[in-house]
């Protein structure tokens, strides 16, 4: 499927981060392409990944492929930045629904070859269920608002609470200009989350744009407090 390597890419990051090695996410990546006018495809060149990582002050750049048959393959390969070195491919493969621990192995391996140990136990973000990652994924990568609204209502339907999916929805009903239904979903997501605090500063903004002024100012009052 089309989505399933944006997925990948995202999930890999997530672990490697969970694991303790800080790892740009995509809205750092996306910012990073648009500021370098290049177009966000899986077809760039090995020379352009690096050039994009440097720009971007990383210290390694991984790029890979999956492939998906009568099972899914995932590859990847690590470059050490400082000294260009490219280091041997790490690969794991597994049924669809099992990504999530594919990913977890693939991360592992790839930290075992950087040679640094994770700085932190792990903690990580809940797995989401498949339908609700695909849901998730195709909205992050639709080309329009419309299409993105789709998407990531059909995903907030199957997972109400899941502070990813609401948070990135709150970010395309505010590009419209739907500030309550904003509102609401960054104020649906629960104190638990680890995007609760991105939920309450998007809170804050949405009540700005509803000229509910007391109310915002209470929350960022809340946020500084903290």
């Amino acid at each position: 499927p089309a989505w399933l390597g944006e997925a990948a890419t995202i999930l890999l990051a997530d672990e490697l981060t969970a694991q303790g090695f800080p790892a740009f996410g995509r809205e750092d990546r996306v910012l990073a392409f648009e500021r370098l006018n290049v177009p966000l495809s899986p077809g760039l060149t090995r020379a352009t990944m690096v050039r994009i990582a440097e720009l971007m002050g990383a210290s390694d750049v991984v790029f890979g492929d999956v492939t998906y048959g009568a099972e899914m393959t995932i590859r990847a390969r690590a470059i050490r930045l400082d000294t260009g070195q490219l280091l041997p491919e790490v690969r794991e493969a597994g049924s669809l629904p099992d990504v999530f621990p594919v990913i977890g192995r693939l991360a592992r391996s790839i930290g075992q070859r950087l040679g640094r140990g994770p700085s932190t136990p792990p903690v990580r973000l809940p797995s989401l269920p498949l339908p609700v990652l695909e849901n998730y994924i195709k909205g992050l990568m639709a080309a329009t608002p419309a299409s993105q609204q789709k998407f990531l209502e059909a995903a907030m339907t199957q997972a109400p609470q899941d502070g990813r999916v609401l948070t990135v929805l709150w970010g395309v009903y505010s590009s419209i200009g739907v500030h309550d239904k904003a509102l609401a979903v960054a104020s649906a997501v629960p104190l638990a989350s680890p995007q609760y605090r991105l939920a309450r500063w998007q809170v804050a903004l949405s009540l700005i744009e509803l000229r509910r002024f007391d109310g915002a100012l209470k929350e960022l009052a809340t946020l500084q407090a903290a």
